[in-house]
């Protein structure tokens, strides 16, 4: 995905991002950032997961149920020779409600920052106890009511 490729959302987005699961949503938006000017992904539920973070089952299921709702479509063959060959994806982007603006800015951009660069590092916290603390002196204490 060039760093210049923007992501935005139409009226018809809502109803269907409410309606699906996270993981599918985000494989929506994936496979919608990968398209080529057809409107068409070439990858596959491995490549989708490992982009993603998720497990590749949790991908293919996001995908099963994209594909049951008719917003995507797979195309196993090659029109022009007829062959099988790479799983190719076609996002059906008026239903999504997704649109790719691939426009091209002019003068030099900064590249947009990886999520783990633009997130702070997390720091581990402990869930164990803590150790009892000793009871100080009676004579520190303060007592109410003496």
């Amino acid at each position: 995905m060039p760093p210049d490729t923007r992501l935005t959302f139409t009226a018809a987005a809502g109803p269907l991002r409410r309606a699906l699961v996270p993981s599918a949503w985000l494989v929506l938006e994936e496979l919608a950032l990968a398209m080529d000017g057809d409107r068409v992904a070439a990858t596959n539920a491995r490549r989708l997961a490992a982009a993603l973070g998720l497990s590749k089952d949790t991908t293919a299921r996001a995908l099963n149920t994209l594909i049951e709702l008719n917003v995507v479509r797979v195309e196993h063959r090659d029109e022009a020779t007829g062959r099988f060959g790479t799983i190719r994806y076609r996002v059906d982007t008026e239903r999504s409600g997704l649109v790719v603006d691939t426009r091209q800015t002019h003068g030099p951009s900064a590249p947009s920052p990886s999520i783990a660069t633009a997130l702070p590092r997390a720091t581990r916290v402990s869930t164990s106890r803590p150790s009892p603390q000793p009871l100080a002196d009676r004579d520190q204490l303060e007592l109410f009511g003496d």
